[in-house]
């Protein structure tokens, strides 16, 4: 059994925000806002687009910062802030052999960009850190379902880095689109009405997920540190406030031109560059490929627009190692770098089934064969992994009838 380890740093970037005042006018929208937009400014360009984009925003929390986290172990991360950073910085092409980075999800109506950006930077660093030998597409509905309380209210909207928590604590399984591949899908169809998906599976009841231990940090803000963080380590995850012109967005840099009564929504920021001497973030969306260029948009550099230069999360070194959290293991590097040699082609085919919720114990769980040396020779742990009853006996043995609930459990982790 195996456990991915993850050292957070949950970089919590907090310099005052404060909204743009807009003058008191009469109120544009559809057109009439989009000609408006185009007339006085020539950095970005808007164009309408009668699909409502606002259901899905008004989504992400923005919450204070405790003073004891803001200083807490903030001396652990060594940002190296001096390095000479590139004037252009794109992600996709730094890390080509991470897919994860170039692809943009839907997150249709459910308010759930909180969930999408946390599962999509946690794709992404997994891939950066691991040199591609592993691509997980992460469940946001995981976070989504199973966060609870802390993260808030599901497709009402919840805390960017109370899902980083979450991960941290509990582990995340991974999951495509809708009816896309992984434990836990997305179960929203494109452009669906959002429904909170109460009755989603719970991944802790079904399976050993992939747990995390973390060296927590919140530090100080500046453009150069989101950049080196980015150029060092990859993609992190931003919430910022937008505003009615935004959901017109179609290409260049934007900057916030008209609208008032924003609302919340989380975000990636993959890389940075400059068009038309204007400094930008390039960012990732959740609103799928329609939106903006191909799903990605620029936003202004530099002066903290919207907040995007505040509310920053970042995750640290994401790693495989042994679960050994019950035994006298060492934790060293080189048993690390021993075990990965000889793990299958992914890690996140290897999570346990488990019968029962508060049965999680190694001895319930047993391998037909030492993984270590036929994980090359196999295509999924799956077929290696013999299930045992709470006595000991093996489930595979008992009759399979429809009524037998075994039967049933076996039947579902293998489809």
């Amino acid at each position: 059994m195996i456990r991915i380890l993850n050292f957070v740093a949950l970089a919590s970037l907090s310099y005052g925000f404060v909204v743009q005042e807009v003058p008191k006018r009469s109120v544009l929208s559809g057109q009439a806002l989009v000609d408006h937009v185009n007339a006085v400014q020539d950095s970005w360009k808007a164009e309408y687009s009668s699909i409502s984009m606002k259901a899905k925003t008004m989504d992400v929390r923005f919450a204070e910062v405790p003073e004891s986290e803001k200083s807490e172990k903030s001396d652990d991360l060594e940002f190296e802030t001096l390095i000479q950073l590139p004037t252009a910085f794109d992600s996709r092409v730094q890390w080509p052999n991470c897919n994860s980075i170039k692809l943009i999800r839907d997150q249709t109506y459910c308010g759930s960009c909180w969930a999408f950006a946390a599962a999509e930077i946690i794709s992404d660093r997994i891939c950066i850190q691991s040199n591609g030998t592993q691509q997980p597409i992460i469940s946001p509905e995981d976070i989504l379902s199973c966060c609870g309380s802390s993260c808030n209210n599901g497709c009402q909207g919840g805390y960017t880095i109370e899902a980083m928590k979450y991960w941290m604590n509990s582990g995340v399984v991974t999951g495509g689109d809708y009816q896309g591949a992984g434990c836990i899908p997305y179960s929203f169809r494109p452009c669906s009405t959002c429904k909170e998906p109460k009755d989603a599976p719970s991944s802790k009841s079904a399976y050993r997920l992939p747990t995390t231990t973390s060296s927590n940090a919140i530090v100080a803000n500046a453009v150069q540190m989101i950049q080196t963080e980015i150029y060092n380590n990859g993609p992190v995850e931003v919430a910022y406030q937008v505003y009615d012109d935004f959901y017109h967005y179609k290409s260049g840099v934007y900057y916030h031109v008209y609208g008032d009564k924003p609302s919340g929504h989380a975000v990636k920021i993959i890389g940075w560059g400059t068009e038309k001497k204007v400094d930008y973030w390039l960012v990732a969306n959740s609103w799928s490929t329609t939106f903006g260029e191909n799903g990605f948009f620029k936003i202004r550099r530099g002066t903290n627009e919207c907040g995007i230069e505040e509310n920053v999360v970042a995750e640290r070194n994401a790693r495989l190692r042994r679960d050994d959290s019950d035994s006298d293991q060492s934790d060293s590097e080189s048993d690390v770098e021993d075990f990965t040699s000889h793990t299958a082609d992914s890690v996140w085919d290897q999570l346990i089934p488990v019968t029962d919720d508060d049965k999680m114990s190694d001895s319930s769980y047993e391998y037909e064969s030492d993984l270590d040396t036929r994980a090359s020779d196999i295509d999924s742990v799956w077929d290696h992994l013999v299930l045992m009853d709470d006595e000991g006996e093996n489930l595979d043995d008992l009759e399979e009838s429809e009524d037998d609930e075994s039967y049933e459990l076996r039947r579902d982790l293998r489809q």
